[in-house]
């Protein structure tokens, strides 16, 4: 019975390890819409840049989904990261 028991406790070990493994590497698969507020603004290459903070409190230069947004230092504005990808984070909305 005692080995019936400890069986049971090691596949319940590699049930929780696998499901963990999982977990840290889990991409989203979908929207994060937060709000912020832009920090400052930049102009490289042509384009205009926005640093706002995100969610974690990290500053982060993002471009604007809004054409021909009259967007200010100070404004509130809603940010969106598709799919969790960082890299398409952008200005979505003024609030």
């Amino acid at each position: 019975m005692s080995d019936i028991l400890n069986k049971d406790i090691e596949a319940v070990k590699l049930l929780v390890s696998q499901f963990m493994s999982i977990l840290k590497n889990h991409e989203h698969s979908y929207d994060i819409t937060f709000l912020s507020v832009v920090k400052s603004i930049t102009t490289k290459g042509g384009f205009t840049y926005y640093t706002i903070q995100d969610e974690s409190g990290a500053e982060r230069k993002v471009k604007c989904a809004i054409p021909s947004a009259q967007i200010k230092t100070g404004q509130s504005v809603w940010v969106k990261v598709p799919c969790g990808n960082l890299n398409k984070m952008h200005i979505c909305g003024i609030n």
